[in-house]
């Protein structure tokens, strides 16, 4: 049998929703997904599993927890329906159309194309975006989701819209993001503080430490969700496409 390793970012990437309950006797219950129309969905924070799931089922609603774990555990409690995110479905898909043995590996989102180089992992699925420059080292798939960045600020900070001279702003950003990207080629001059989670930007956003954080729009209107100290600026600044993503040299493979 062959052995491949999928890199995700810790807790964080989603690449399809499970529509299935972590137990037995929950499981039993839920027979058709006409069930699912207005159910509550327990899903990871920072994913776009919610995104995923109202593009099939629009009346659902959602609560949020750290890890694919904590949203089985509530689901084990009692407190939700069902849970939503990738790992079963990913296993179960190689298990029956390729055949292959799934092995998780959790890292940090800037060392995924370095592992996949390497030969340390074989798959990214990360929600990682495709862009010219990544496409130079690994091969996508057909996009699976398309979104964008946005900023997040202290509600107000009366933040001038990213259009204007900011080369004095200091933006937080993730490691290896389109959103640091995005900063970087549109504002040379301004500090970048990376970060290897999103939510230490959003603290140190809060901390007073940086203006802006720029991440993905559905991680900052989550986040402004869940602190009403922040808001979201009204705008996607870009336009992205999300894929798994090969090494080229497996391409044939």
């Amino acid at each position: 049998m062959n052995h491949t390793t999928l890199c995700v970012r810790l807790f964080a990437g989603m690449l399809f929703a499970l529509f299935a309950s972590c137990t037995k006797e929950s499981a039993s219950e839920i027979t058709k997904l006409d069930e699912l129309q207005t159910a509550r969905f327990a899903v990871v924070t920072g994913t776009i599993a919610d995104k995923l799931i109202l593009q099939g089922l629009p009346n659902a609603t959602f609560a949020y927890y750290n890890s694919p774990l904590d949203a089985c555990i509530a689901v084990q409690k009692g407190i939700e329906v069902v849970a939503a995110y990738d790992e079963p479905i990913l296993r179960n898909i190689m298990a029956q159309s390729l055949d292959l043995k799934l092995e998780i590996v959790n890292m940090e989102f800037g060392s995924l194309i370095a592992s996949l180089l390497s030969g340390k992992t074989d798959i990214i699925g990360a929600c990682m975006t495709i862009t010219e420059e990544r496409a130079k080292t690994v091969l996508f798939t057909d996009p699976y989701y398309q979104g964008g960045i946005a900023a997040v600020i202290r509600d107000g900070a009366n933040e001038p819209p990213l259009t204007k001279d900011l080369t004095t702003a200091t933006f937080g950003a993730m490691t290896g993001t389109t959103g640091e990207m995005y900063i970087r080629a549109n504002f040379p001059e301004a500090t970048v503080l990376c970060f290897d989670d999103i939510m230490d930007g959003i603290a140190s956003l809060q901390a007073q430490k940086l203006d802006y954080v720029i991440t993905a729009y559905t991680t900052a209107l989550k986040a402004a969700s869940k602190n009403p100290n922040l808001e979201v600026l009204p705008e996607e600044y870009t336009h992205e496409y999300a894929a798994i993503a090969f090494a080229k040299s497996n391409a044939h493979n």
